[in-house]
């Protein structure tokens, strides 16, 4: 699963116009593709559906990155200098030729791990988030609006995305099947904790009061913070966009979920107000963190994690009410009382 041989089998079929296709759709599998595809769910669909969907996502995000540093495999371009960067169109530097696995269940040579390893700020493989988050995505969707028809569709764009990222010189197969495992995992888990009748955090209720409300909290406020300080610079980031988002979509609920239909202009409308927002304060971050005086530390990638999901979805729900956008709001959010 780890040999290099599949992959420059596949890369001797390379031309202009199939490196652009396999561009295109790998392209599908990247942060921009999902935070306007998700902000659109969340806006123009159903927010409280589009909100549990970003969990799915988000989460998946986190446990990708977090096995990637688990495992700390190589690429294929790692390993072999016969491998070719057909994404950026790079050179292909790496001092190794022909260190793949040498049998369908071996791992890459251990002198290449090992120097990989060693580099500063090294990507490693291990499963590949593409895979994982276009699985979660996809899946999520299905299980969260329960249509078949998108679970349908899913079985035909993750395996484009996993043919893409071996293509591409990026993944081997043990990579993008672990990516699809973790994704599908992600869907199965997440379907049980949300979504189903008896679940357990149930984002999908009105509302959730004693234990259930507690437990509800928890999740949304303090498992974020946890990442921040167990996981790496990277995760910490990640963590600032789970609980920006969560806090805000925590004050949504507390003055009433607002009523998301309206007329196609509409849902339009909100869409493009909530992306204006969240692309001009993600923009704002990136611009004036290096002049922060705790631009570089784990606190400030947290803060750019946070402060645009928190505007993306607080200030972009505030912004359509004020313009008209939504119609009335449903019932507000109760605190969870103490259990008895």
């Amino acid at each position: 699963m780890f040999q290099t041989e599949p992959i420059l089998f596949l890369q001797q079929f390379a031309g202009d116009g199939l490196i652009l296709l396999m561009r295109a759709i790998t392209a599908l599998g990247y942060p921009p593709f999902f935070f306007v595809a998700l902000t659109v769910v969340m806006f123009g669909v159903d927010l409280r559906r589009g909100f549990v969907l970003a969990q799915f996502v988000m989460w998946t995000d986190v446990l990708t990155e977090l096995a990637k540093a688990f495992f700390a495999l190589p690429r294929p371009s790692d390993v072999d200098s016969g491998v070719r960067l057909l994404e950026t169109g790079r050179t292909n530097a790496t001092p190794w030729t022909g260190k793949g696995a040498a049998g369908f269940l071996a791992l890459p040579d251990r002198e290449a791990v090992a120097w990989l390893r060693a580099q500063a700020g090294p990507s490693f493989g291990l499963p590949s988030g593409h895979v994982s988050v276009t699985t979660v995505f996809w899946g999520g969707l299905s299980v969260v609006f329960r249509r078949r028809a998108v679970l349908a569709f899913a079985t035909v764009v993750v395996p484009l995305m996993a043919l893409s990222r071996m293509y591409l010189g990026r993944h081997f197969l043990g990579d993008v099947l672990a990516g699809g495992a973790l994704g599908a995992l992600v869907v199965l888990l997440g379907s049980r904790l949300f979504v189903g009748e008896g679940a357990p955090l149930p984002l999908l209720r009105p509302r959730a009061s004693g234990w259930e409300g507690a437990a509800l909290l928890a999740f949304l406020l303090v498992l974020p913070v946890l990442i921040l300080f167990l996981g790496s610079h990277g995760d910490a980031e990640r963590a600032g966009r789970l609980l920006g988002l969560n806090l805000a979509y925590l004050l949504v609920i507390a003055k009433g979920l607002p009523e998301g239909g309206g007329t196609t202009a509409r849902r339009a409308a909100r869409v493009a107000v909530a992306l204006v927002l969240g692309v001009a304060v993600a923009l704002a971050a990136q611009v004036l963190a290096p002049l922060a005086p705790a631009g570089g530390t784990r606190m400030g990638a947290f803060a750019r994690g946070l402060v645009p999901t928190f505007v993306l979805l607080w200030g972009g729900v505030l912004a359509c009410r004020r313009l008209g956008l939504y119609g009335p709001a449903q019932t507000p959010y109760q605190a969870p009382s103490q259990p008895a």
